[in-house]
């Protein structure tokens, strides 16, 4: 799977906030420059990938990134580094 830029963007901010903030949709797909509905699908795809998990409280779906996830974060930030993008 590659990634375009935005979905690059989407899951290294998964821990673009800081240990405790709250990471959710909306400031998820601020941070990646796309609509709520846009990045809302490409989570879902993450999702169905094993790459992150959703915990629903109340009207708010905080994301997480597994243990997969964390992985290919690091290499895409490793490849972004080396590419210099």
């Amino acid at each position: 799977m590659l990634l375009r830029n935005k979905q690059a963007r989407l899951i290294t901010g998964i821990d673009y906030f800081r240990e405790g903030e709250v990471t959710c949709i909306t400031k998820l797909s601020a941070v990646a420059d796309m609509t709520y509905g846009h990045a809302s699908r490409v989570l879902k795809n993450f999702e169905k990938l094993g790459l992150i998990r959703r915990k629903k409280i109340g009207r708010t779906c905080l994301l997480e990134l597994t243990e997969k996830g964390k992985r290919v974060q690091s290499l895409i930030l490793k490849l972004k580094q080396e590419l210099k993008c």
